[in-house]
């Protein structure tokens, strides 16, 4: 793993890695299912998110929900397979 959702495998009979495409990682994906770490993140965005309601609803105030609206828009972009 280069950086994150950037995963380099090595051909069969090549020295040279080349980027896993992005169907084959979907498809892993879909078998193996969300890595540890990306299961902690889920998690962080469910609880971020049930915070900021009951802060909301405590403070009379829509910042909170626009914080875990951001918290959570980046986290699901970063955990998103790009397109090719």
């Amino acid at each position: 793993m280069e950086r994150y959702n950037h995963y380099w495998a090595f051909p069969p009979n090549c020295v040279m890695p080349e980027p896993i495409p992005q169907k084959v990682m979907r498809l892993i994906k879909s078998e193996k299912g969300l890595t540890n770490n990306e299961q902690k993140w889920l998690y962080c965005v469910g609880i971020v998110s049930v915070v900021a309601i009951f802060a909301s609803l405590l403070l009379l105030s829509p910042m909170p929900i626009m914080f875990a609206f951001a918290f959570d828009t980046i986290t699901f972009a970063r955990m998103e397979c790009e397109y090719n």
